[in-house]
């Protein structure tokens, strides 16, 4: 018969103590916490997908702040693209009255400073701008585009924001996309991230910058030198020309119409992302509280039943070290 030494006796009821107390703490830490990870160590695996999940809501509320500054611009551009249009129509209201032999040369020149002041307006319109930022300048976006005579001082970049992991909208349109040419300037790549792996094309890309910025266009394309056109016209009381200018008027209107529907698209497109981001994040923070939060009915099921266990430990410890010489030779 083998003898249990009293320290080994003392170790083995310590170490069932010590057991049963980390375990409380641990359940009493969780109870003070109402979570079920409260160090890694607790769930490794499920720590490691709270984090992802952390991460991934945190990458969300970037791309919900980037979409409601792109949307703010985007309406700030339709905003724009309205007045312009309202402008157009004035002018061409105009152009169509004066257009006829009836009016002289007194009547046209009168409606001419209208017509000046209809180009002051939509020079006012075409370099307006968000805070320092004028909306139609492209990357060039500190200075005013245009000039007083009209002349585009921009380039024909879009700036882009990303509204969704790896998706970029364009958050502006170029001033010579929308006042001069219908047809759209090639200025690179909209997606920023495309260049940057090697940047081969940076010398590229800066040579095609001075060449859009450096392009001079027809008179006849450029909306506020058609207003010029048309004032001067008036002046000298030539219905000819303001008959000419009929046609490429309605071009721009319809340019306007284009570009208003353009913008909308964007919105449109940026507030599905938005959508979809809501939804994810909802998702996200359901399975995060199912991985993280405990259950609370469980928890303290646990904790009381664990306080049983300290208690009949405590017991048991008692009776063992408390026993004398007479009870071992009993």
């Amino acid at each position: 018969m083998t003898r249990v030494s009293d320290n080994a006796s003392t170790n083995a009821l310590n170490f069932a103590l010590n057991k049963a107390k980390s375990k409380i703490q641990n359940l009493q830490l969780k109870g003070a916490s109402l979570k079920n990870i409260n160090k890694p160590s607790d769930d490794p695996l499920g720590n490691i997908k709270v984090l992802k999940i952390t991460s991934r809501i945190a990458n969300n509320d970037q791309y919900l702040k980037n979409a409601d500054k792109a949307i703010s611009r985007l309406y700030a551009t339709e905003d724009a693209l309205t007045q312009m249009g309202e402008i157009l129509l004035k002018a061409k209201e105009l152009a169509i009255g004066q257009s006829s032999d009836l009016y002289d040369a007194r009547t046209r020149k009168n409606v001419a400073e209208e017509v000046k002041e209809l180009k002051n307006n939509a020079l006012s319109v075409a370099n307006k701008r968000i805070g320092e930022r004028y909306i139609f300048g492209g990357f060039s976006s500190l200075k005013p585009p245009f000039s007083k005579d009209g002349e585009y001082l921009g380039d024909g970049n879009y700036m882009t924001l990303e509204v969704a992991k790896d998706y970029f909208v364009p958050i502006n349109l170029p001033g010579s996309e929308v006042f001069i040419t219908s047809k759209p300037i090639k200025s690179g790549t909209r997606d920023p991230l495309s260049s940057f792996p090697e940047l081969k094309n940076k010398t590229q890309n800066a040579v095609l910058k001075r060449e859009i910025t450096a392009q001079k266009f027809h008179k006849g394309e450029n909306i506020l030198a058609q207003l010029d056109i048309l004032a001067n016209a008036l002046e000298n009381n030539n219905a000819e020309t303001i008959r000419g200018l009929l046609e490429k008027m309605d071009d721009s209107m319809s340019r306007m119409i284009s570009m208003r529907t353009k913008v909308g698209s964007i919105a449109k497109n940026i507030q599905h992302a938005v959508d979809t981001i809501h939804v994810d994040k909802v998702n996200d923070l359901d399975y995060k509280s199912k991985i993280l939060d405990a259950d609370v009915a469980e928890l303290f099921s646990d904790i009381s039943r664990q306080n049983n266990v300290m208690k009949t430990a405590y017991h048991s410890s008692k009776i063992a070290l408390n026993q004398s010489l007479f009870d071992w030779l009993r």
